[in-house]
């Protein structure tokens, strides 16, 4: 009688490292989300920095006001300088995580100054889109920067959010 030893694996073996690729799973998976939200962040802040750089020409060339619009010619015409991506009359930002706004502060009160002129630029996060996790809204759900250089960010809650945190 001959004994014929089987090659492979038993049972036991292929659940073991099953569980072990669970496992290491479940701790991956939440660290790898949280990281893409925050690269996509990177997006916003792009749009928003070359969006205030071209604000700050568009003053230049326009007798110290600022633009009230970001499409269009009578506008920033960010879409077609490659900044934004106009989606009907709403921008937004290249890979079309946030919708951006710019709010024109001439002769409007600010809080501890009047602005003579300014604008603030925003950057909110598009329902909808990977970006409109649970997690980021509670944390990070808008960006601004303003004419004075100033960057804030707001969450969805209260609106205030750590600016270092965002930025």
């Amino acid at each position: 009688m001959r004994i014929y030893k089987s090659a492979g694996f038993t049972l036991i073996e292929l659940m073991i490292v099953v569980a072990i690729i669970g496992t290491i799973l479940a701790f991956a998976l939440p660290a790898y989300d949280k990281q893409m939200l925050k690269s996509r962040r990177a997006d916003a802040k792009t749009a928003l920095l070359a969006l205030a750089q071209l604000q700050e020409s568009f003053n230049m060339n326009n007798a110290n006001q600022y633009a009230d619009t970001l499409l269009g010619t009578g506008g920033l015409n960010c879409e077609h300088k490659g900044i934004c991506e106009a989606a009907g009359t709403v921008a937004t930002t290249p890979e079309g995580f946030y919708t951006l706004t710019v709010t024109d502060l001439a002769g409007k009160t600010g809080t501890g100054a009047d602005f003579v002129s300014g604008f603030i630029l925003t950057a909110t996060i598009a329902a909808g889109k990977a970006q409109d996790q649970k997690w980021e809204r509670e944390r990070c759900a808008s960006l601004s920067i303003n004419s004075r250089g100033q960057k804030t960010a707001a969450d969805s809650s209260s609106g205030t959010a750590n600016s270092a945190d965002c930025w």
